[in-house]
C-alpha cells in the first residue's frame, strides 16, 4: 500500500487533499513533515547521519523526523518516524512544538524535547540512516556552516535551542 502525504496551503492549513509518495505536488500546496530536535542533560543535540543511498541529501547529517502521512497529525509523525529510524520509542508527551516554517515545498512542524536517549538501544533503519550521535551545539553550528548539515532546518531552530541550553545552564 503506498502511503498518502499531508498536503498543507501557505497558510498551513491541511487540504482535503493527499498525495502519494513520489506524486506531484500542485504549485502553491506544501507538504507537511515533522522534526524533533533531542537534547540531553549534557546539552548535546541528537543527530543522524542520512543513509548514502538516500535520494535527497544523502549522507547528510539531521535531526529525525519525516513526512506526515494520512491519518496522522505532526507528533504522531515524530513518534512514527523516530520509531522508524532510530528502533527507539520516543516520550512524545514530553515533546513541545517550537515552530512551524515553510521552506521549499514543505510546511516543517519544528519540536524539541530533552531526553536522554540511549544510542547504544538503538536499531538504525540502514535505508534511512547510517548514523546517530550526540553533538554540542558549537559542533552542530561548524556541521551546518561546513554544509555537512541537513539545509535549512538549524537556521530556523538554531537561535530557540540556543536559548533552550542557555536558560538550562543558568538553571544550574
Amino acid at each position: 500500500m503506498t502511503e498518502r502525504r499531508v498536503v498543507l496551503d501557505a497558510d498551513h492549513n491541511v487540504m482535503q487533499l493527499t498525495i502519494p509518495s513520489g506524486g506531484k505536488l500542485p504549485q502553491d500546496l506544501y507538504f507537511a513533515v515533522a522534526d524533533v530536535w533531542v537534547i540531553n542533560s549534557k546539552n548535546q543535540i541528537l543527530l543522524q547521519k542520512r543513509s548514502e543511498n538516500k535520494s535527497f541529501q544523502p549522507g547528510k547529517w539531521a535531526m529525525v523526523g519525516g513526512r506526515t502521512i494520512e491519518g496522522e497529525d505532526a507528533r504522531q509523525t515524530i513518534a512514527r518516524e523516530f520509531k522508524e529510524e532510530m528502533g527507539i520509542d520516543l516520550d512524545i508527551d514530553r515533546c513541545e512544538k517550537l515552530a512551524a516554517y515553510r521552506t521549499g515545498n514543505v510546511w516543517a512542524d519544528i519540536f524539541f524535547t530533552r531526553q536522554d536517549i540511549d544510542l547504544s538501544a538503538a536499531t538504525l533503519q540502514s535505508s534511512e540512516v547510517s548514523e546517530a550521535a550526540w553533538f554540542d551545539f558549537d559542533k552542530v553550528d561548524q556541521m551546518n556552516q561546513q554544509g555537512t548539515l541537513f539545509p535549512h532546518r538549524w537556521s530556523c531552530v538554531r537561535g530557540i535551542i540556543k536559548e533552550i541550553i542557555r536558560n538550562e545552564m543558568e538553571e544550574r
